[in-house]
C-alpha cells in the first residue's frame, strides 16, 4: 500500500515537472517567435518607448570645463523624492539667459491632461532646477478684464500650452519672450472643460517673463501667435524676429511690440529657427513635410532663401532641436535616426553639413525643442528623457 502511495506520488511529480518543461519550451518558441519577428521592436517601443542606462557624469574640480570633449554626457537627473521634480513636457520650448547662465523651460503638452503653466529653470553654476510657483490648478483659468486668458490666485499668469520654438530670450529687455498660444486647449480640441471660458477670450497675448522679479507681463497691444512655428533673438540688432508661413515679424519689446517686416517663410510648421551671430543670419530648419533643407533669413529681405547645399546632408527632421555654438560659428542640430539621434554641424559660410563622430545620442530624442548652448561654460546644454523616466539634462563639448 505504501509503494503504491510512493508511486503514484512519483508519477504526479513526473507530471506536473513534464509539464513545466513544456511549458518553458512552448514559452520560449513563442517568445522566439515574436521576439524575432519585424514589428516586435515597433511593438516594444510603442508600449515601453526608449530606455536610458546612461550613468550620471561625475564632474571634476573644473565642474563642465572637465567634460571631454566630443560626447554627451548626463550632468543632472531628476528623482522621485527632489523638492524640483517634473515631467519632461515634449511641446514645452525653451530658451537661455547667458546673464545668469540658466536654462529656460515654458510649456505643456496640454491635450486636456497636463496644466504645468510653470517657468523651470536650470542653474549651470549649481547645476539644480528651480521651479517659479507651482502649477496653477485648472478652476483658476479664467479671462481677464482686458479679455486675455489668464491663470493663478492672482490671475498673472499664462495658461498651459504648447510652446515648441515659439520662445526666445529678449537680453536687451532681460526677458522671456513667449510668442504662442494655448491652442490645443480650444474646445473642438481635447474637451469641452474650458468651453464656457474660451469663449470670453478676446485675444492671446504675448506674454513676457521677468527673470529678475520672476514675474509675468502679458502684453496689451496687438500681438502674433507663433504656434506651430518659431522665434530667435537677434544679439546683434536686440529684436526677437518670428517666422510664420504668412510673414516675417519682429518685436522689439512692449513699446515697439510687433511689425511685419517679411512676407513669406517656407510653408511647414513644427519648424525651428536659431539666429547666427558670427554671419548675422537666421537659420531654419525641420519641419512636418521631413526634408532636410536649410532656409536663412538676413534682415532686409522679404523672404527666406532655401540654400543649395552641395554635398552631405543629415537626415530629415521634424521638431528637431538647434542650438547656435557660438565659438565654432556653427550650427549644432540632434536627429533622430533608428535608435538613436545623430549630432549635425551645419557652417552657413560654407552652406556644409558635417557629422561630429563619436557624438551620438543614446536614444531617439523624439519632439524636442530643450537644446540651448551656454557662452560662460562653451557647452550645449539638453534637456531630455524617454517615456516614462525622469527629466534628465545632458551636456556636449565641442
Amino acid at each position: 500500500m505504501k509503494f503504491k502511495k510512493l508511486l503514484k506520488a512519483y508519477f504526479i511529480i513526473v507530471s506536473i515537472l513534464a509539464h513545466c518543461i513544456l511549458i518553458v519550451m512552448v514559452v520560449y518558441f513563442v517568445s522566439e517567435k515574436v521576439t524575432s519577428n519585424w514589428r516586435w521592436p515597433i511593438i516594444k517601443h510603442w508600449v515601453l518607448g526608449d530606455t536610458d542606462k546612461s550613468n550620471i557624469y561625475s564632474l571634476g574640480f573644473n565642474g563642465l570645463k572637465s567634460l571631454p570633449k566630443g560626447r554627451w554626457l548626463k550632468i543632472h537627473q531628476q528623482q522621485p523624492n527632489d523638492s524640483i521634480y517634473f515631467t519632461r513636457q515634449s511641446h514645452a520650448g525653451s530658451s537661455f539667459d547667458q546673464s545668469r547662465s540658466e536654462l529656460l523651460i515654458f510649456g505643456s503638452n496640454t491635450h486636456a491632461e497636463n496644466w504645468n503653466n510653470s517657468v523651470y529653470t536650470f542653474n549651470m553654476e549649481t547645476l539644480r532646477w528651480s521651479e517659479t510657483y507651482p502649477p496653477d490648478a485648472p478652476e483658476t483659468y479664467t479671462v481677464s478684464l482686458d479679455g486675455f486668458p489668464v491663470a493663478g490666485v492672482g490671475k498673472n499668469h499664462p495658461w498651459a500650452m504648447h510652446t515648441f520654438g515659439a520662445l526666445a530670450y529678449d537680453a536687451l529687455h532681460d526677458n522671456l519672450v513667449v510668442a504662442s498660444y494655448p491652442g490645443h486647449m480650444e474646445p473642438s480640441k481635447y474637451g469641452q472643460s474650458l468651453a464656457v471660458t474660451w469663449k470670453k477670450i478676446k485675444q492671446h497675448p504675448t506674454w513676457l517673463y521677468d527673470s529678475g522679479t520672476k514675474k509675468w507681463q502679458a502684453y496689451t497691444g496687438k500681438s502674433k501667435a507663433f504656434f506651430p512655428y518659431s522665434i530667435a533673438y537677434d544679439s546683434d540688432r536686440g529684436v526677437v524676429v518670428g517666422f510664420r508661413p504668412d510673414g516675417i515679424f519682429e518685436w522689439g519689446g512692449s513699446i515697439q511690440g510687433w511689425k511685419k517686416v517679411g512676407d513669406k517663410v517656407y510653408s511647414e510648421w513644427h519648424t525651428n529657427v536659431v539666429y547666427d551671430s558670427v554671419n548675422q543670419v537666421f537659420i531654419l530648419f525641420g519641419g512636418n513635410k521631413m526634408t532636410n533643407n536649410i532656409y536663412t533669413y538676413q534682415t532686409g529681405n522679404k523672404v527666406t532663401q532655401k540654400m543649395p547645399t552641395i554635398g552631405q546632408r543629415p537626415p530629415p527632421g521634424v521638431s528637431v532641436p538647434l542650438a547656435f555654438h557660438k565659438k565654432l560659428g556653427k550650427v549644432v542640430a540632434l536627429i533622430d535616426v533608428e535608435g538613436y539621434a545623430q549630432t549635425w554641424l551645419y557652417d552657413y559660410a560654407f552652406d556644409k553639413w558635417e557629422r561630429v563622430e563619436g557624438a551620438d545620442f543614446p536614444y531617439q530624442i523624439g519632439m524636442n525643442y530643450s537644446m540651448e548652448y551656454d557662452q560662460r561654460h562653451n557647452v550645449l546644454v539638453l534637456v531630455s528623457s524617454p517615456k516614462y523616466e525622469e527629466t534628465a539634462v545632458w551636456s556636449l563639448h565641442l
